[in-house]
């Protein structure tokens, strides 16, 4: 099943790397300098571990996420979300 876009029209993934913005690149390579591949793969192995769940947190989130999801329908004005920086 495929996520809609909320947030305006659906953009389509970029062919190639090549598709990319520029600046993209810049930013993940500010980004994983900062990083060793043994960090990342740490912090990618955390995905794997079984955490056990607080049922009264999963429930208080689950209300609260719903609570935004109706609150945004019934008012449309608050779909804009943030807004962006110009490049």
């Amino acid at each position: 099943m495929k996520r809609k876009n909320r947030r305006g029209p659906r953009q389509s993934n970029p062919a190639s790397l090549a598709d990319l913005d520029p600046d993209a690149f810049e930013m993940m390579d500010d980004v994983l300098a900062d990083f060793s591949v043994d960090e990342l793969r740490e912090f990618l192995e955390a995905d794997l571990i079984d955490v056990p769940v607080d049922p009264e947190f999963k429930e208080r989130l689950r209300r609260q996420l719903w609570d935004l999801v109706e609150s945004r329908a019934t008012n449309p004005a608050s779909n804009r979300g943030p807004k962006r920086r110009p490049h």
